[in-house]
């Protein structure tokens, strides 16, 4: 196998796809990270995802966060009262959003796995928050389809995060690549809050290379207070010549770019990416 590849679901924290050597981060572990999916053959992973707040379109200096120029503090969620997206022009969502999952030519999904997160503390309370558990959800083409959780994890301090977890493998088999809707994430709203979603796809590709494909999840919360946590993941076994190549991809609730201090490193090395 010239290459591997596994996908690592650290909950509201974190939704990471890497290899072999443990992440670090920051954290409070609230439910141990074990594999979702694991499979060995010709394929990738891929994510789709997308936020169900942002800043006031009013605010000043809203318009230079989201594109990254605005500066210091301005580019964190706290200096601003977070509202809801809502993209569908449906009455029976009060935040949507959309994301374009992208698959090749000749591929086949072999598992996808549909995360939301958010946290529920705030100046104005979710609409509904006994309903974290649930959210609708179309497919390319579809109509929205009200899904519930099978793993709802919770945190019982400050913030009150949470993330909830649906198998939706049967749905994009059939629907295949296109435009995806998530709506209805529960959240709060206003300062330093936050809300969203990812959609974690496996597949099989006979293009690719060998590759191991795994799906870990698990749930945790970052707190700069905490110390370190190491997160292991085991299980792979790497050829024992030639090159072997890692890709990693991270679905992370509350990233404020304009502090400084916080990372994540994958056996030792600090992650960024082109963002």
């Amino acid at each position: 196998m010239p290459r591997r590849v596994f996908v690592l679901a650290l909950g509201f924290a974190l939704v990471i796809f890497g290899v072999v050597s443990p992440p670090v981060a920051k954290a409070t572990v609230l439910r141990t990270f074990a594999v979702r999916y694991t499979s060995n053959q010709p394929g990738d992973v891929t994510i789709a995802s997308n936020t169900s707040e942002t800043c006031p379109p009013a605010a000043a200096t809203c318009a230079a966060a989201l594109n990254g120029t605005a500066v210091g503090a301005n580019l964190n969620d706290n200096n601003y009262a977070m509202q809801f997206v809502d993209v569908d022009g449906d009455a029976t969502t009060f935040n949507s959003s959309t994301a374009n999952l992208v698959l090749p030519v000749g591929s086949s999904v072999l598992f996808a796995g549909l995360y939301w997160a958010g946290t529920t503390v705030g100046a104005t309370a979710p609409p509904n928050l006994a309903g974290i558990g649930t959210v609708k959800f179309k497919v390319p083409g579809g109509a929205y389809l009200n899904l519930t959780s099978t793993q709802t994890d919770q945190d019982p301090t400050g913030l009150k995060a949470y993330q909830g977890f649906v198998d939706v493998t049967s749905q994009v088999q059939a629907a295949g690549a296109g435009t995806y809707e998530t709506g209805n994430v529960q959240a709060a709203q206003g300062a330093n809050m936050d809300a969203g979603w990812a959609l974690v796809v496996a597949y099989a590709d006979p293009s690719k290379p060998a590759r191991n494909l795994t799906v870990f999840d698990g749930f945790g919360v970052v707190n700069s207070a905490l110390a370190p946590v190491d997160i292991p993941v085991n299980g792979f076994t790497t050829p024992p010549s030639g090159p072997v190549n890692t890709k990693l991809g991270v679905f992370a609730m509350d990233g404020d770019r304009g502090s400084t201090g916080d990372s994540m490193a994958l056996n030792g090395q600090v992650l960024s990416d082109g963002l």
